[in-house]
């Protein structure tokens, strides 16, 4: 990783989640005991749980043949087992997340520790390894993937450098100005809305979601600011590299946004 692109030393960073995760070709004989077969076999040992049956999530696709984010079949295989698995480790604060063609692994904020990558990488590839494994001695064949993905979930809460949305651009400088949209006895009241940026040359993309949210465990509402990463590998074994390219890519462009005052608040200088 180059000097720019290493995380920014954050005392009090906004990340309250981080996810990896691979996608890879069905697995067309994926049945439903084979949830339940690779939860007992490498999973209820360390105290996972299932916790939901999901709808599956479809396809994802990251040409640049076509400036939009690509979404294939809305099952990705209609021939397999059409249900995402999520399970919740014993503490609540990490989640795995399976279905025929994707594995996912995330990790949420719990008080001040924050789940950065360099603590969630290394799970991630000793559990996307067992279940490699796992494919294998099951009889579903290898699993070959396909794309990378890496997600930031960030969340800044009003009262901390934003009261109102009209001032979210000493927050995000580059996306917000600072002289809102309106007219007289019309007020900017809220935004919710996507930016697109290419991983150059041609390596990914990045897709940021911002919003004006209220989560379920906080009354007053926060500035929310997903980050997801994805690109495309035709080299089975590149899904590592391009993990961390989603991550460094991720970096750079969250401290290319946000404001020299918002960094100088997580970094407690305030």
């Amino acid at each position: 990783m180059s000097d720019s692109a290493r995380p920014p030393d954050f005392n009090r960073p906004p990340i309250v989640e981080t996810v990896l995760g691979v996608q890879f070709a069905p697995l067309q004989a994926f049945r439903s005991h084979h949830y339940g077969w690779l939860w007992r076999e490498l999973l209820l040992g360390e105290g996972w749980a299932p916790v939901a049956d999901e709808k599956p999530l479809p396809e994802y696709a990251e040409r640049f043949d076509d400036i939009h984010l690509k979404l294939t079949r809305p099952d990705p295989a209609p021939n397999a087992l059409r249900v995402r698995l999520k399970l919740r480790s014993p503490d609540r604060t990490r989640t795995i997340q399976l279905q025929s063609d994707k594995f996912y692994y995330s990790w949420a904020r719990e008080g001040k520790s924050a789940p950065g990558y360099a603590a969630v990488r290394p799970e991630f590839d000793r559990l996307f390894g067992a279940f490699q494994g796992f494919a294998a001695s099951a009889g579903l064949g290898d699993v070959r993937p396909n794309l990378w993905e890496v997600m930031y979930v960030n969340q800044i809460p009003a009262g901390q450098l934003w009261t109102e949305p009209k001032d979210w651009h000493r927050v995000l400088p580059t996306l917000f100005p600072p002289t809102g949209p309106g007219a007289e006895g019309i007020r900017f009241a809220t935004y919710q809305g996507d930016w697109h940026f290419e991983i150059e040359p041609k390596r990914g993309r990045i897709h940021v979601r911002v919003a004006k949210m209220v989560m379920n465990q906080r009354p007053d509402p926060v500035l929310y600011i997903h980050l997801t990463a994805r690109g495309q590998t035709d080299d089975e074994t590149d899904w590592a590299g391009g993990l961390a390219l989603g991550h460094d890519s991720c970096v750079r462009l969250f401290c290319g946004i946000t404001s020299d005052e918002a960094q100088r608040e997580w970094r407690g200088q305030l």
